[in-house]
């Protein structure tokens, strides 16, 4: 399968889902999408996906939250802790 018909496939499902189609863009997107142009729609996506979504490598990934000796940690667990002891 190529990577268009791939997009075909997938695009025709989308169609057919009655959740995707509850979706509609009221009149005020349509006239913001009109005035400035798909061009620009598009690129204001990029730039948002680049910007705000998480990069494919974090670098610190999981050593960011401290656990010994953070107080926060120790009062989560003290307050999770249920045994009575």
């Amino acid at each position: 399968m190529t990577k268009d018909e791939w997009y075909k496939q997938l695009f025709e499902h989308l169609e057919a889902s009655r959740f995707r189609s509850s979706f509609h863009l009221k009149q005020k997107n349509i006239d913001y999408i009109n005035v400035k142009g798909l061009d620009v729609i598009r690129q204001h996506a990029q730039d948002f996906i680049a910007k705000r979504e998480a990069p494919a490598f974090i670098p610190k990934d999981g050593k960011q939250t401290p656990t010994q000796g953070c107080t926060m940690s120790s009062g989560h667990r003290l307050c999770t802790d249920r045994s009575g002891a």
